[in-house]
């Protein structure tokens, strides 16, 4: 059983980044001023022990280091999936190398195929999922909403209607603050999806964990990658003047999810936040992240730029009437005052609308009709 934060996040880093790559160079860990989250045995003991899991997009950033947490708690069988047969393979070699008596399931599946989602489940028969399969760079949704609305909407949909018709006893779902009061497509995605979830969770035995994540340090696509990649290249540091996020640590992010799955959230949809309070400057990241990597440079060669498509400059972290309160677990927050799910199945019947609509083809209608609806819900 692992005691130690870096035994939980087994899988990132250097040996994922491959030794070429500036990140690997980097402990994001020690990025932030902040004490690393406690790992509870008890907890992951309870919640993956004996267990079937099933994780979706288990070759993402992520899911690798879930996948690795997971493992070391001796489920009763572990399913992992994913669409991206180079990121699937990866993940089979090296789990296989650092645990050669654990016996995965590996299965490439596009969570989209309905008739292929149900077949896993049947066969598998898993009593905790975690659906992180999803696509979620903010400025491309806006480039190309039929995709994500199919992906994020579609997939999703698919995911948890299955999962609570195959008697799953708890999902877990990682959102986002680009959630609240969603300025972009991503964003409203993610927005309608908590919305189904808790529309699914009302009608099922199924106990369903939404936890609306930050900035994940030294995920993929993430700004502090981007800025190690251009300081490694000579490039300038491109940032958006005032823009502030919340940041958490790599095993921060994989103990949210997991704690997630942990029996305290016993409501039959909650959601949570890990403990990222205060927001701190884009820069700030950016400085330290030229620190770690030119410790004997000048400061950092700057470029300003705007914001870009889908974008804002401070991110929200509830909703109109919630609250944040602690959890029973370290480094997670649980939101108070979620409205409960309207009577019937409006959501997934607006999910349909819209999948309709994406195979119209109409992108820019598409996404005004996505946003607006997301905006409105409650």
């Amino acid at each position: 059983m692992p005691g130690t934060t870096g035994a939980i996040v087994a899988g990132e880093g250097a040996r994922d980044a491959g030794d070429l790559l500036p990140e690997a160079r980097i402990d994001w860990e020690g990025l932030l001023d902040r004490p690393p989250v406690p790992v509870l045995d008890d907890v992951l003991g309870a919640a993956f022990t004996g267990r079937r899991v099933l994780i979706t997009g288990a070759g993402g950033s992520l899911g690798r280091a879930l996948t690795a947490c997971v493992a070391r708690y001796a489920p009763a069988a572990l399913t992992l999936v994913d669409s991206h047969e180079p990121s699937l393979f990866a993940l089979r070699g090296r789990l296989l190398e650092e645990q050669a008596d654990l016996r995965p399931l590996f299965r490439l599946t596009d969570v989209r195929n309905r008739r292929r989602v149900a077949g896993l489940f049947a066969a598998t028969r898993p009593e905790v999922v975690y659906h992180l399969a999803a696509y979620k760079h903010v400025p491309w949704a806006e480039e190309d909403p039929v995709e994500y609305v199919e992906a994020n909407l579609g997939g999703g949909r698919a995911v948890a209607e299955e999962a609570a018709a195959a008697g799953v006893a708890r999902l877990v779902y990682p959102s986002t603050d680009k959630a609240v009061n969603p300025p972009s497509l991503y964003g409203a995605t993610k927005r309608i999806m908590e919305a189904q979830l808790r529309e699914v969770a009302a009608g099922s035995a199924m106990r369903v964990t939404a936890a609306r994540f930050v900035n994940v340090l030294g995920s993929q696509g993430s700004a502090g990658v981007t800025f190690a990649r251009q300081i490694a290249a000579g490039q300038p540091l491109t940032l958006i003047p005032g823009m502030t996020r919340y940041w958490i640590a790599p095993s921060h992010g994989t103990l949210l999810l997991a704690y997630a799955a942990g029996p305290a959230f016993a409501e039959p949809f909650s959601v949570v936040l890990p403990e990222a309070r205060p927001a701190a400057p884009v820069r700030t990241i950016l400085e330290r992240v030229w620190r770690a990597l030119r410790p004997e440079g000048a400061d950092p060669p700057i470029v300003a730029i705007e914001p870009r498509p889908g974008e804002r400059l401070a991110e929200e972290l509830t909703g109109a009437g919630e609250a944040l309160e602690p959890s029973p677990y370290p480094g997670v927050l649980e939101v108070q005052g979620v409205a409960p799910a309207p009577p019937g199945r409006p959501v997934a019947r607006g999910i349909g609308d819209l999948l309709a609509a994406a195979g119209e083809g109409d992108p820019a209608e598409l996404k005004a009709r996505t946003l607006a609806w997301a905006r409105g819900l409650v």
